[in-house]
């Protein structure tokens, strides 16, 4: 018997390519696929599932402060950063159908959306707009976002990082994308993640848009890079995986594989 992600996984493989299909072509063709159904099902994830720990640990990260008259906090923070006023930026990279952007608008936050996606930006164009909501949202590559050096205070880049060809490629934009002081938040999914599964089809020859970078692979590659990995949280758990979860708590590698999506801080090394 399947789990609901593990169906879902299935959904979101699509059929399979030709083995000297293009990468992008291929993530673009899935995702936009995908883009109506995914649209409908992922908001509930970022209440009580995988993405739920994301808007948490975002507000941790960045200075404390009052909300402003008539913005409402999100869910769980009491208070929340340097918002209206200070207009805090920040970049949701591989923004899907909008529903992270929609939170941090609503927060208050200058939020931006970029995707390979032209579906899915549509859908956050929608999502926005019956939102009564504004941010700037582009069909984009995770490494070339066609942003100006230096725009945001905040990059998020949540179970996205996976899906492009080079992640050193992608990285290397964020670091561009990022103010002096500016942080990266990525979200990797977990190595036991039923997304996860399809990789093995790399050995096939096929073209399957996926890298396989794992959570402590992703803890690795920064550190390399020049990054420095300020804090690591799980956010969600793979329900499967229960009888355990609590060791996994304590345990930062069993977390690592049991989550739904390992959450990372890190900022860029800058040379004066």
């Amino acid at each position: 018997m399947t789990t609901p992600a593990e169906r879902w996984a299935r959904r979101i493989e699509g059929s399979a390519p030709p083995a000297d299909a293009d990468w992008d072509t291929v993530s673009r063709s899935r995702w936009d696929s995908v883009a109506e159904a995914w649209s409908a099902r992922v908001g509930r994830d970022w209440t009580n599932g995988w993405r739920a720990g994301v808007l948490p640990f975002i507000h941790a990260l960045l200075p404390r402060g009052e909300a402003a008259e008539g913005v409402q906090p999100p869910e769980g923070s009491e208070t929340f950063g340097r918002l209206v006023g200070s207009a805090v930026s920040i970049l949701d990279a591989g923004c899907g159908a909008g529903h992270l952007v929609e939170s941090l608008a609503q927060a208050g936050y200058q939020a931006a959306g970029v995707d390979i996606s032209p579906a899915m930006i549509q859908a956050a164009q929608t999502r926005l707009s019956q939102a009564g909501l504004a941010a700037d949202l582009r069909v984009g590559h995770l490494a070339a976002t066609g942003f100006p050096d230096q725009s945001f205070d905040l990059v998020a880049c949540i179970a996205a990082l996976e899906w492009v060809a080079s992640p050193r490629a992608a990285l290397t934009e964020f670091a561009r994308l990022l103010k002096p002081d500016g942080v990266l938040v990525v979200g990797i999914l977990s190595a036991l993640s039923p997304i996860r599964v399809p990789s093995y089809k790399r050995f096939l020859d096929l073209q399957i848009a996926q890298n396989s970078l794992l959570p402590w692979e992703l803890t690795a590659l920064l550190t390399d890079l020049g990054w420095s990995v300020e804090a690591e949280a799980p956010s969600g758990w793979l329900e499967e995986y229960a009888t355990v979860q609590a060791i996994a708590e304590t345990q930062a590698r069993l977390g690592q594989c049991i989550c739904g999506i390992w959450l990372v801080a890190a900022r860029p090394r800058r040379i004066t």
